[in-house]
């Protein structure tokens, strides 16, 4: 008795209607040229023209998510347009306000330029204290990467060197196998040739008798 699992719970590659000419494994080669790489993906998207798209979440169920209150809330806050900071426009102190609102309205804009001001006080000052160490530490960090891609690059030509090795081994004892069955096909093929000769005396000698028996009848 056989179980077949349901269809969400199968992969996606097992769903497709073509999935039974999905039987091939990788190849053991490396990455291709650009001109071979461009065939193969111009093959592909040829392939794919040819294939009618499947919705592979019509079995699933729609997703069911609860917003909380403050969840929504955030939610239309983040949507809400974020208002941009006027440089060029800037209060002016001198002027006589008509009313509480402008007069804070106008403190809260300086208070903003004010801390803008501040903060680029202070990267400046950073930077001026800690630059050129960044610049070093950046130049660290990127002589650590080249040493990581190198490194990575020799583990890789090792495996490469491994696999053309191992590939090479086996193509030799193949080469050995095929070369004992092709010398067994020699001696068997020469051995009848022999039993024929063989046979044609036997048949001459047993013809000759014959011939003599019935001379002497």
């Amino acid at each position: 008795m056989s179980f077949a699992l349901p269809s969400s719970k199968l992969p996606l590659v097992y769903r497709h209607p073509q999935q039974g000419f999905v039987n091939t494994l990788p190849y053991i080669d490396g990455e291709l040229d650009n001109k071979t790489q461009t065939i193969v993906d111009r093959m592909i998207q040829q392939e794919m023209q040819n294939m009618d798209p499947q919705d592979y979440l019509h079995d699933l169920p729609m997703p069911q998510t609860k917003l909380t209150d403050l969840l929504k809330s955030e939610i239309e806050r983040v949507q809400q347009p974020i208002s941009k900071i006027d440089f060029e426009q800037k209060s002016n102190i001198n002027q006589e306000f008509q009313s509480t609102h402008e007069i804070q309205e106008a403190n809260q804009q300086l208070n903003v330029l004010n801390q803008y001001s501040q903060i680029n006080i202070i990267n400046s000052e950073l930077l001026n204290k800690y630059g050129k160490e960044s610049w070093s530490l950046l130049l660290k960090s990127q002589e650590n990467e080249k040493n990581r891609l190198s490194n990575e690059i020799v583990d890789q030509q090792q495996e490469l060197n491994h696999i053309n090795a191992q590939r090479k081994y086996e193509q030799n004892e193949v080469k050995y196998k095929l070369d004992s069955l092709k010398n067994k096909v020699q001696d068997v093929l020469k051995n009848n040739c022999q039993l024929e000769v063989v046979c044609g005396e036997l048949e001459q000698e047993i013809y000759d008798k014959q011939r003599k028996q019935l001379k002497l009848n």
